[in-house]
């Protein structure tokens, strides 16, 4: 949030309807890379599809490549359940930053 404002993925992942979600693509687009937060965590919880996978950034491969390129993954935690969901997350950690090295 304090890189992009955003605190959730919803208008991210969706169909692209020609206006919403490319509209917060591109503002999201435009501050990760004035200002690339040091961590990203990505849950794996998908409203538009009402399921839980990662597949979710299939639906944004330019978002998907430039994680895979400029973020390395620390980790992935779960699945643990919350409520009745089987929740998962990613820590995905800026190549290069303080917090890109094993074990942290």
């Amino acid at each position: 949030m304090q890189s992009t404002g955003f605190t959730g993925d919803l208008q991210f992942f969706g169909p692209d309807d020609g206006k919403v979600v490319p509209y917060y693509r591109k503002i999201f687009w435009d501050e990760i890379h004035q200002n690339p937060p040091i961590v990203i965590l990505l849950s794996n919880e998908w409203y538009q599809e009402s399921s839980f996978s990662f597949n979710k950034l299939n639906t944004w491969p330019e978002f998907r490549d430039y994680l895979n390129s400029a973020y390395r993954l620390q980790a992935t935690e779960g699945p643990f359940i919350l409520y009745w969901a089987p929740m998962e997350y990613r820590v995905y950690v800026l190549k290069g930053s303080f917090a890109d090295k094993p074990g942290l």
